[in-house]
């Protein structure tokens, strides 16, 4: 019973990470970025670990809108969330720093702009990830 428990309240934790990192041009509602702070300040660490996992993985998606609002979520929880979530995303910042060189499709409305967003909204997270308070 346990072990179904936690398998929901992860699967919850992933939907609220899904809905900030959508792939639309919608701005993530800041009451959801609140919603995911309070969470990740509360949690143990073990919980944290996971959603940094999965926010990692997000960064993983094809699509130049979903990296650039997984950026977004990286650069507001840095400073909203707690030590523990910036120390698990610090040990992970190779990730972010591979985008700085990022180079999608260009999309045939916006040509380039969407991939440049993507590396100016990572230089912006590692800017926030490293600074102190």
């Amino acid at each position: 019973m346990e072990s179904s428990r936690r398998a929901v309240e992860a699967y919850r934790r992933t939907r609220l990470i899904d809905g900030v990192t959508t792939d639309d041009d919608k701005v993530a509602p800041v009451y959801k970025l609140d919603e995911i702070s309070s969470v990740l300040r509360s949690a143990p660490h073990d919980v944290v670990h996971e959603m940094v996992e999965y926010v990692f993985k997000r960064l993983e998606h094809k699509s130049p809108l979903v990296k650039q609002k997984t950026l977004r979520f990286i650069k507001f929880e840095v400073g909203k969330s707690g030590i523990e979530f910036k120390r698990e995303i610090q040990r992970q910042s190779a990730a972010i720093r591979q985008l700085f060189h990022y180079q999608g499709q260009p999309d045939s409305l916006r040509g380039d702009s969407l991939n440049k967003a993507v590396r100016e909204t990572a230089r912006e997270a590692i800017t926030a990830m490293f600074a102190s308070d």
